[in-house]
């Protein structure tokens, strides 16, 4: 359907019209039309933004809900993103973060969220002031605000300059506070801005002082399966919420893997109780969830008396186990953390005993030279034990 089929022009023009009510009629139209991704391109190509970005600048609640509501729906586009920023839509955007009201936050929120999908427009929404007022949103009664400026701050979150940035705003504690929520895509989302935050140096050691560590933690509980049978009434939403929480598990995993890295945070996280749950992974039916698991578990044995702890817990039979994955990254995992168990003398009868000597043996000739390096030291330092 064409442009002139729509009726946008006259539309368009109406957005410019004296009366806030017909503002707000007509913002409402290309609001509703917007929904359609076949019109996104068409509204902006016959001019709709700039006067929709205007419109964010009323004194009027209801025009300003609406027309922050079609640039949501506008910005989904992928190429209405940068015609956006070049339209000056960032400024009021960011006013109506701190200043609207709730439906308006929402709505500017949502339009955030899409340009931070695009990495490059990333310093544009820096310069104009975007990641404070979000970052205040995280603690706002509304789920569906918190949740938008959740997924803006995740999507920002994976630039070096925002790893910083977004922890010297003062964002941990209300992150912190969102591992907490009682909403599972809430929880994900937290847990992935702290995987990627975590990534930066100084910023895991600020998050564990921080005391994130314990919400994480109670993340790797196992997820509670669907208790309802295929077909039954309940069993599609059990299910998907049996999903999300491994979404959830394995983010939360991820977090601690990198925050686990640190020689500072291991001795701190031991004290937490880190290492039963971990080891709960291991036994986790989804390869990703064990990588993470192992992973944990890498970081922390090279410590001898963690790696000494690691085995009294039970560790040494799941890691064997591991060692027969199909998966290249878990085996990866687990064979490395039995070499790095395998460095301390006393641990080695266990490891033995357990039957990794076999199994190390045939990862000799695994296609990743990486298993092969961590299958060789490991056997390198068991052949003492062997008689």
């Amino acid at each position: 359907m064409c442009s002139s089929d729509l009726g946008l022009p006259p539309l368009i023009s109406l957005l410019s019209s004296s009366d806030d009510k017909i503002q707000e009629q007509a913002a409402v139209a290309l609001r509703n039309l917007s929904v359609n991704p076949q019109n996104e391109l068409q509204i902006v190509q016959e001019g709709g933004l700039r006067p929709l970005v205007a419109l964010l600048r009323s004194s009027n609640d209801k025009v300003q809900r609406q027309a922050a509501g079609a640039i949501a729906n506008l910005t989904v586009n992928p190429k209405n993103k940068l015609k956006l920023v070049q339209a000056g839509g960032l400024a009021p955007l960011v006013t109506l973060l701190r200043s609207g009201s709730d439906k308006v936050k929402e709505h500017a929120a949502g339009a955030m969220r899409n340009l931070s999908m695009n990495p490059e427009l990333e310093p544009d929404m820096l310069r104009e002031g975007a990641l404070p007022p979000l970052i205040s949103l995280l603690s706002h009664p509304e789920m569906k605000i918190q949740l938008q400026s959740a997924v803006a701050i995740r999507n920002m979150s994976v630039t070096p300059d925002s790893k910083v940035k977004i922890v010297e705003e003062g964002a941990i504690g209300a992150l912190i506070a969102l591992l907490r929520s009682p909403d599972l895509r809430l929880q994900e989302q937290s847990a992935v801005i702290f995987r990627n935050l975590s990534v930066n140096s100084e910023n895991k050691v600020t998050i564990v002082e921080a005391e994130a560590v314990p919400p994480l933690l109670a993340l790797l509980r196992p997820p509670q399966e669907p208790a309802a049978l295929e077909g039954d009434p309940e069993y599609e939403g059990q299910l998907a919420a049996y999903r999300q929480q491994l979404k959830v598990q394995e983010q939360a995993a991820g977090a601690l893997r990198n925050l686990s890295m640190h020689a500072d945070n291991k001795p701190k996280m031991v004290s937490l109780g880190c290492i039963p749950p971990t080891l709960l992974l291991l036994n986790s039916e989804e390869p990703r969830i064990q990588e993470q698991g192992a992973g944990i578990l890498r970081n922390m044995s090279v410590s001898a008396p963690h790696g000494k702890l690691m085995v009294s817990d039970g560790c040494v039979p799941m890691l064997t186990d591991l060692l027969k994955s199909t998966d290249l990254k878990v085996q990866e995992q687990a064979a490395a953390t039995i070499r790095n168990l395998s460095a301390t003398a006393e641990l080695r009868p266990a490891l033995v005993q357990a039957g990794t000597l076999p199994l190390l043996i045939e990862l000799l000739s695994s296609p990743e030279e990486k298993i092969q390096e961590q299958a060789g030291v490991a056997l390198r330092n068991l052949s003492d034990t062997v008689k």
